[in-house]
């Protein structure tokens, strides 16, 4: 992605050359006072000495090292340094796959550690940031399956699982804030897409809904047309949880009405000349 130089990475590299070196002296003077421990020339308390301050400079090498490691040096770059060969730069390495969606800096800008220079995107999974209504908090649970459609997508249905619940509610907007994990085959979802996502809360309980392609919904808001004699007749409606083929009606329909689904774009348009000249909606559909 980039490569960075660094005064404090250029200082640790030093340090770290120096430790060698007197790790190497070190090693020699604790192997020389083993031999005359041996020779019962030198007592055992100089070796325990020696060997506590070898130890003491092996504890340092590891800790420049891990240091090191931990400000993205390679751990090649590391053992380089274990042997007087400093780097003058070293690379930044993104932690995930994906792709550079944004870059902040430019060629010769000095950076701090707590700046954003990428951001690194990962297409195989979005999360998709939506609002449920408070009343349907009790049943939102974490895993739950949620459908998501998108209007640059129409007919197809992406699906995923919440991943998780905002522990606080919108004191205006009375909703609570979700997040869900969807895969994305295909690459298709973008950030800053809109979609339309929906929960299936329902208990098993049985509802009136009807199909999807049946429904008008415009400013003054949802409705269907309903078969009556010869006929037709607009049934607005208040409506409930929805699948990728079916949504409830709560309110406006009984059970057993027609609605109308084939044809229905040419009864709306009758039924907006019907209402322009005060005629009688009539006509025949499906």
């Amino acid at each position: 992605m980039a490569e960075v130089q660094s005064a404090e990475v250029q200082k640790l590299q030093v340090d770290l050359i120096q430790a060698e070196n007197k790790l190497t002296l070190a090693k020699a003077e604790m192997d020389r006072v083993q031999s005359l421990v041996e020779m019962k020339i030198a007592a055992r308390k100089e070796l325990l000495a020696a060997q506590n301050q070898h130890q003491a400079i092996l504890n340092e090498i590891e800790g420049l090292s891990q240091q090191l490691t931990l400000l993205g040096l390679p751990e090649s770059a590391v053992k380089k340094a274990q042997v007087e060969k400093t780097v003058s730069t070293f690379p930044i390495l993104s932690l995930l796959s994906g792709f550079v969606a944004e870059r902040s800096v430019v060629l010769g800008e000095t950076v701090e550690p707590s700046k954003v220079i990428f951001k690194i995107l990962d297409p195989s999974t979005v999360f998709v940031e939506g609002n449920a209504f408070e009343e349907i908090l009790p049943q939102l649970k974490i895993g739950q399956t949620v459908r998501m459609r998108l209007a640059s997508y129409p007919g197809e249905v992406f699906n995923g699982k919440i991943s998780r619940v905002s522990p606080t509610i919108d004191p205006e907007k009375r909703t609570v804030q979700l997040w869900a994990e969807v895969p994305n085959q295909g690459g298709k979802l973008k950030p800053n897409l809109f979609a339309e996502m929906d929960m299936i809360v329902g208990g098993g309980a049985e509802v009136l809904a009807i199909p999807l392609e049946a429904l008008t919904t415009t400013e003054e808001g949802s409705f269907v047309f309903v078969e009556d004699k010869q006929s037709f007749r607009r049934a607005d409606l208040v409506l409930g949880a929805r699948d990728d083929r079916f949504i409830e009606v709560k309110k406006g329909l009984l059970p057993g009405d027609r609605v109308v689904t084939d044809g229905k774009q040419q009864v709306y348009t009758k039924s907006l000349m019907a209402r322009q000249g005060g005629a009688v909606l009539g006509g025949h559909a499906h």
